[in-house]
């Protein structure tokens, strides 16, 4: 069960199926800062910096760390509980773990952790980690990310059409830090500081990091030039087109 869930995840990066979305396909409203929970702050320590910055996510750095220390890193930090004892094979050259958060344990039938998911080389001589994809109880605004790490290097904004109708994958690429946030709405995304951005992944700088996360993007993605409307950066694919819903 394990092995198809993480070859579904693959997958699900590239297709940006990982964002919060409700039925009807429409991404989380923006959470405004005054609102957050308390009890939830910990999930912004990656954007203070603390231990480290992007990439390196809780002192696991993607092409630096291997498999063995992450797994040493999860068992020791107290924000995890229940990481995978044991390193999976995900495909014959990836492997994969997974952890919960403290406090919010799985359910018992539950396949997989409720805190995301790390992916490694699994048959290379060092078999380091390639992949952080943390799942965070709250989105994060885009002005958050902004005041933390500066406006990003490149965006890509593209529709997929589903059952005769467009959704829209945001994706908001920091290519030399490393990281990537998405969120899908079943709207034209408004790109402004308020927007809600609930997917991330942590990877080696750079376009061969980039397509670790998926292999389309760096052929999609396009420079950001500052805060436009959404036709200026969406692109059409074969699935959908721009402004047509």
């Amino acid at each position: 069960m394990k092995t198809v869930r993480v070859l579904l995840l693959i997958c699900v990066l590239e297709a940006l199926l990982v964002s919060c979305t409700d039925s009807s396909g429409q991404s989380s409203v923006a959470v405004e800062n005054s609102e957050r929970d308390n009890s939830y702050e910990w999930q912004y320590r990656w954007l203070k910096g603390i231990p480290c910055r992007a990439p390196c996510w809780e002192n696991i750095v993607p092409e630096q760390t291997t498999a063995e220390q992450a797994l040493t890193v999860m068992r020791n930090n107290p924000l995890v509980s229940n990481p995978d004892n044991t390193l999976h094979r995900a495909t014959p050259d990836l492997g994969f773990l997974d952890w919960d958060w403290t406090g919010n344990p799985r359910t018992s039938n539950a396949t997989e952790g409720t805190g995301g998911i790390l992916l490694y080389h699994k048959d290379l001589p060092i078999n380091t980690v390639i992949l952080i994809s943390p799942l965070f109880p709250h989105p994060f605004t885009f002005s958050e990310v902004i005041q933390a790490y500066g406006e990003p290097s490149h965006i890509a904004i593209l529709p997929v059409k589903q059952q005769d109708k467009i959704y829209y994958n945001t994706y908001i690429i920091y290519l030399y830090n490393g990281f990537v946030l998405n969120t899908r709405t079943s709207f034209e995304p408004d790109i402004s500081i308020d927007m809600a951005l609930e997917g991330l992944a942590f990877f080696e700088p750079g376009v061969n990091g980039l397509s670790t996360y998926s292999e389309k993007l760096p052929d999609q993605m396009v420079e950001w030039n500052g805060f436009r409307n959404f036709m200026y950066y969406c692109r059409s694919d074969n699935d959908g087109e721009c402004g047509v819903n």
